[in-house]
């Protein structure tokens, strides 16, 4: 593989340091206006490849990658006043949402121009756009040609950004954005690409509430691609395995529920926020039982059996599910068959596993369904429901103990898309993303930011 640097540009001065909210402000009722957006791009049929976009809410910033031309911009969250900006020159593109290495360090993954996968993680000075740090990760030199381990992902748990290559876990330096190697390969199961049956990670799961990183193995080598999980515990700058599981290991007797197939297991996390991680087991293509793991063994806590189709699948392109988690609830879009709207807003016990209501919330008319379920910056539900091929969307505060509505707001027409969406209350904002595939042919913002107007303008 031959190398060439990725040049950023587009770098412009940040004002004023920014200052984290002291007593963040809550979204209150009224009428939500648009009050901000990212500016869309030029059209290029070109850099609208292969982008992963995404949006990070730091204590001082918001951090996002942008389609369709994957531009990382950052704002104050407290003013939403654009700080700096830097444009992608990559046919390929940033690898996903920026991640804090600290308040004031962001690391963005990055593919080298004309390669495929995540090679090269820039670390931003996040007040002033300035590049700080470059670590590309060798994986050998023969002659003039060096080739480099790919970045499986990187999370925050802990108060660190830890990460995973191919071959290895570890954190980056808080104070100079270093990579620090604290598992090696023999560590987590992954043997050399000189063996027949040689093994490699390829995701990477975190569940920051509980310390817990884990990585999913790939087994290279045999008739049947086999996977295997690796939970680690993090403590500070140490990070323990304390559990393994899969097809390679014991078949999945570790999850600790009879009948489970580990042939059809996924384990992931919604990458966007932080919430547990989950075990599925799919029967043609549907969740069977759904579950959330234990930190210390990796068994599913409690295992849930839901008669409704759940939306609880697994984008590891875009992240983007329609359920969230808080505290022991999880709660998550269902449809009551496969192919119709998700209607249904429910929730489910992770201690014991059952239902503990569903309901279908207030939808803007016939055709709509549940587009996005999130937690806000104040610890609350927020569903939005839309006709997305209408522009009709509302958005609603969800009571945790009954599911029933406690505020509702209409989103702007004109402001949603036919494409899948992430929306966050933070603070006393509406911040829309677009996470899905945005034709570079149109031209749109893909960064929204809504806030109450003040009616006694106008």
């Amino acid at each position: 593989m031959f190398v060439a640097l990725l040049v950023i540009t587009g770098c412009t001065a940040a004002g004023p340091e920014a200052t984290a909210p002291q007593s963040p402000p809550t979204l209150e009722a009224g009428n939500l206006e648009v009050v901000g957006q990212r500016e869309p791009g030029e059209e290029s049929e070109e850099l609208a490849a292969d982008v992963v976009p995404g949006v990070t809410i730091g204590k001082k910033w918001i951090a996002a990658v942008t389609m369709p031309e994957g531009t990382v911009s950052v704002y104050d969250r407290n003013s939403l006043e654009q700080a700096w900006e830097a444009e992608n020159t990559n046919s390929w593109g940033p690898c996903g949402a920026p991640k804090f290495v600290s308040d004031d360090l962001i690391a963005v993954l990055e593919s080298f121009p004309d390669d495929f996968g995540c090679r090269r993680m820039v670390i931003y000075d996040a007040r002033t756009g300035e590049v700080v740090r470059q670590n590309d990760f060798v994986s050998g030199t023969f002659g003039t040609t060096t080739t480099y381990k790919e970045i499986i992902g990187a999370e925050r748990i802990d108060g660190r950004l830890w990460f995973a290559t191919e071959d290895a876990v570890g954190y980056i330096d808080p104070e100079d954005g270093s990579p620090v190697s604290v598992l090696d390969g023999a560590e987590l199961g992954v043997v050399s690409s000189e063996d027949p049956g040689w093994a490699s990670i390829f995701r990477l799961a975190a569940d920051p509430e509980r310390n817990l990183l884990v990585t999913a193995l790939l087994h290279h080598g045999s008739d049947e691609l086999l996977t295997d999980y690796y939970g680690i515990q993090v403590d500070g700058t140490s990070a323990t395995v304390s559990w393994s599981l899969g097809e390679d290991i014991d078949q999945g007797a570790g999850l600790d529920v009879e009948g489970l197939d580990t042939s059809s297991i996924g384990i992931f996390v919604r990458d966007q926020k932080p919430g547990a991680i989950v075990a599925v087991n799919r029967v043609n293509g549907a969740p069977r039982v759904v579950g959330q793991l234990d930190s210390q063994t990796g068994a599913i806590r409690a295992a849930l059996a839901p008669d409704l189709h759940l939306d609880v699948q697994d984008n590891p392109v875009t992240g983007y599910n329609l359920y969230e988690v808080i505290g022991d609830t999880l709660f998550t879009a269902a449809a009551e068959a496969p192919d119709e709207n998700k209607t249904i807003l429910a929730a489910y016990d992770l201690e014991s596993g059952e239902e503990l209501w569903r309901l279908t919330p207030e939808l803007p008319n016939d055709d709509a369904e549940i587009a996005d379920i999130s937690r806000g910056t104040d610890g609350e539900l927020y569903v939005t429901t839309a006709d997305i091929y209408e522009g009709a969307a509302t958005l609603s505060r969800i009571d945790l103990g009954s599911g029933k509505p406690r505020e509702r707001w209409d989103i702007p027409e004109g402001v949603l898309l036919e494409a899948a969406m992430s929306v966050q209350v933070v603070d006393d904002t509406v911040l829309i993303a677009y996470v899905g595939d945005i034709p570079a042919s149109v031209p749109v913002p893909a960064l929204t930011f809504l806030r109450i107007g003040d009616e006694t303008e106008g």
